[in-house]
């Protein structure tokens, strides 16, 4: 069951729901993102197309999206013929984002020892107010966490709970990690002693050259700081084998 967020939808709001009973001229919706609430579908509202038979049209369990076109005392009158294939597309990926981030809100709760309500009200208000929807942010959490520790003002415990949920929901993208190596000899063979020492890097980090006496060094991760500190202890070792060599050289992570 989804949690729920607000007790009614909007008159215009495209909704998600089943098939629940079929009258003779109409059809009755539970509403999934509104627990406890239904709509109703007039035979006229069902398809664009003559619809001679109900049952023909629908079927008990069928899923459907549709437009609340009206509210009158808690009563939902909803139509399936007022909307766009694009649009009913488009609610699908939405609710699947939706039923996915509220599995990973329901784990958070359990880490916090709060209601799904609650964790709603604590935490989900403030990531759709950041982020446009919760699955955005938890996405952002599971996969570059630095970066959601800055958009978001919760507190040390929260922030982490967070992050390590959504680590653990959220597939992580592969990312790309560039710094910059400056590195330089003085001695009439200090081109040789640079190629060798490139040589040794190891084959997931792409080395390019820049302009002397810059190189570029990359590798894909999907571990943002494991990636970075990989990047690091490579670096610091081409920066120890050309001060053995008599040569200078640093590195700086491009952010």
């Amino acid at each position: 069951m989804m949690i729920k967020k607000k007790e009614m939808p909007e008159v215009h709001e495209i909704v998600i729901g089943n098939v629940t009973k079929i009258n003779p001229y109409s059809i009755v919706v539970d509403l999934e993102e509104y627990p406890g609430k239904f709509g109703m579908v007039h035979i006229s509202e069902i398809s664009r197309k003559w619809v001679a038979d109900i049952k023909e049209a629908v079927k008990i369990g069928q899923k459907v999206v549709a437009r609340v076109i009206s509210i009158q005392d808690n009563n939902i009158s909803l139509s399936m013929k007022r909307i766009s294939e694009h649009e009913i597309e488009e609610k699908q990926k939405a609710y699947k984002r939706e039923q996915k981030a509220q599995r990973i809100l329901r784990e958070i709760a359990k880490e916090l020892r709060l209601s799904p309500e609650d964790a709603y009200k604590k935490i989900g208000i403030q990531l759709e107010d950041k982020f446009g929807e919760m699955f955005s942010a938890f996405q952002t959490a599971g996969q570059n966490p630095e970066h959601f520790r800055q958009l978001v003002a919760f507190d040390e415990k929260t922030a982490n709970v967070i992050i390590d949920v959504s680590e653990k929901f959220m597939e992580k993208v592969e990312r790309e990690i560039k710094g910059v190596l400056n590195l330089s000899f003085a001695s009439p063979d200090g081109i040789e002693k640079i190629k060798k020492i490139l040589s040794e890097v190891p084959d997931d980090v792409q080395v390019k050259y820049i302009s002397a006496p810059q190189y570029s060094l990359s590798l894909k991760t999907k571990n943002l700081k494991q990636g970075e500190r990989r990047l690091n202890e490579i670096s610091q070792e081409i920066i120890k084998k050309a001060k053995a060599e008599g040569g200078t050289a640093s590195f700086e992570v491009q952010r």
